[in-house]
Formats: C-alpha cells, structure tokens, sequence
C-alpha cells in the first residue's frame, strides 16, 4: 500500500508530532507499505528529527510567520501525491 505522511515540520524543536508521525511511517514501511513523507522546508540549519524514509521538502507559505503551513507552489505536487497514494495521514493538526 502507498502511504503519504503530511506533518507540518520534521524540526526536533517541534518536539513530539514529527517523532511520532515518522515513527509510525517507519513501522508500516517495516510491514511492506511505501511510506512517503512531506513536510515544510526545514529553518536554515534546524536540526532534523532522523528518519530513513523517503522524505519532501516543500515551500512554506508565505503567511509562515503566523500559520505554519505549505506554500501555494507546493498545491500541485501534493495534489500529485495524493493522487499516487492509497492512504493519506495527516500529522499536522493537534490538540
């Protein structure tokens, strides 16, 4: 099965959500699904929660001062990659 992880940053400053969003991709994968990651394009020299799945960057928007969210250039290749996969998780909203 392919299977799309949104979450909004993979930064170590943003504490648990990444460490969760790509320990559970990290598991699927292990039981044979395709796991592919996106998330914002990280702050200059942020450190990176690790991961070995296959993970893409894409712009912020410009509104990122106030709302951590993707850019409008990066609509078409999420619409592309929603389109390739069977499963979409969003790990970007919590309460």
């Amino acid at each position: 099965m392919k299977i799309l992880i949104v979450c909004a940053s993979i930064e170590v400053s943003w504490g648990g959500p990444p460490h969760a969003a790509l320990k559970l991709g990290e598991a699927l994968a292990i039981n044979g699904h395709e796991v592919k990651v996106i998330a914002r394009e990280p702050q200059p020299g942020a450190p990176l929660v690790p991961t070995p799945l296959d993970t893409e960057f894409l712009s912020r928007s410009y509104l990122s001062k106030f709302w951590e969210g993707f850019g409008r250039k990066s609509r078409r290749r999420i619409r592309k990659l929603v389109e390739q996969s069977d499963i979409i998780h969003i790990h970007e909203i919590w309460h």
